[in-house]
């Protein structure tokens, strides 16, 4: 199914341009309004040909119900990817559904596993805009922030709470650097990363190849 998200001053307005790109009339598209708009924001539309399959119309029903349940104004779109759904969440309250630091969209991606599990074999990931990728690369920046200050300071440095998956992504952008090694330490939700000086490890006597908290 072919579709494009366009804007417009006003929803009706991002409709018109939507069809005009697509060389389509009103009848022959289905029309998903993503943003309302305002004041300083504009409407956005996401515009498909063609029928949506029944798998995509399951988990997008899912998902206009728990939005609906919530009374947030949020929509919700879904596209079948080549080894995965993705549904993306927008609208002028989806920084309620993203939380600090993603911690609600991971809750909603880990109800949404629980729930319908895999559709015609393919997972269904839950994003915001690319929020799931702007999030991991920041991570990433920070990581390797921390280890150049470890290295320059020659002390270990604490990082912030974190959840389980974002732990990962610090330990593995890290576990590339011989210079500082890496551990969790903390009890859930106050759990966090600690970058250490490699040699400062072996000093102490802790083994850095031991397995982690499964968490981790």
């Amino acid at each position: 199914m072919k579709f494009i998200e366009t804007e417009g001053k006003t929803v009706e307005q991002a409709i018109e341009l939507a069809l005009y790109k697509l060389e389509k009339k009103r009848e022959e598209v289905t029309i998903q309004i993503l943003d309302q708009g305002g004041l300083f924001s504009k409407a956005k539309v996401k515009v498909s040909t063609g029928e949506q399959s029944e798998s995509e119309k399951k988990i997008l029903k899912l998902f206009e119900e728990f939005i609906a349940s919530t009374g947030l104004s949020c929509f919700a779109s879904v596209e079948e990817r080549n080894d995965h759904f993705l549904v993306n969440l927008t609208g002028k309250d989806v920084g309620v559904l993203i939380g600090k630091h993603g911690d609600v969209l991971s809750g909603i991606q880990y109800l949404t596993s629980i729930i319908l599990g895999k559709v015609d074999d393919k997972r269904v990931v839950v994003d915001s805009s690319n929020y799931n990728s702007r999030r991991e690369e920041s991570l990433r920046i920070l990581a390797r922030s921390a280890a150049s200050r470890a290295i320059r300071e020659k002390r270990s440095i604490k990082l912030e709470y974190m959840n389980a998956k974002e732990r990962r992504i610090i330990h593995e952008e890290l576990s590339k650097n011989n210079k500082v090694s890496t551990i969790s330490e903390g009890v859930e939700p106050k759990r966090y990363v600690v970058v250490n000086l490699a040699k400062q490890k072996r000093d102490e006597g802790v083994n850095e190849n031991a397995p982690r908290d499964e968490n981790d």
